[in-house]
């Protein structure tokens, strides 16, 4: 209503302060985010594609994009074998995610964690996958670590100065 009786942006933007989260628990609340694709999945490589964009500095198109799982949705018994029978607790968390073209995300399937490294690092110039040469496993406290990394970044995607 105040919109419409012609306020200005400077009142709009203090009128929506009290929603905003400050960095801190904004940072928090991203860290411990779950997001489940198959309900999801356009909301994810939303997320995804706008953190790229922070970091990068290029415009993605996300609908020509799919969402690769580093612990797959189902797991073979490797992945178990790292994450124990609680993988369901990691496979859906935004750090366990890579945003990939279609091709590559055929490649990767139920491959090790340091093949999918590899093949992200060799066959996508995402900048949002360079973090994962940091890693040499692939366990439930790396995909905490990485989400932490990405929280950092989406706490300047999304900020309200």
């Amino acid at each position: 209503m105040q919109i419409n009786e012609g306020c200005s942006l400077e009142d709009i933007k203090n009128q929506l302060l009290h929603l905003y989260p400050n960095d801190e628990k904004f940072k928090q609340s991203f860290s411990d985010k779950t997001m489940l694709t198959h309900q999801s999945n356009k909301k994810v490589k939303y997320l995804l594609a706008r953190l790229e964009e922070n970091l990068s500095n290029n415009s993605i198109d996300e609908s020509t994009l799919t969402v690769e799982h580093l612990l797959p949705l189902k797991p073979e018994h490797e992945w178990i074998n790292d994450f124990g029978e609680n993988y369901t607790l990691f496979n859906q968390r935004i750090g366990n995610m890579a945003l990939v073209k279609h091709s590559i995300n055929k490649e990767l399937l139920q491959k090790n964690f340091q093949e999918k490294k590899r093949i992200l690092l060799e066959k996508s110039n995402y900048h949002i996958h360079q973090n994962l040469k940091n890693y040499e496993v692939w366990t439930s406290e790396e995909v905490e670590s990485r989400q932490k990394a990405l929280a950092e970044t989406a706490a300047k995607v999304w900020r309200v100065e």
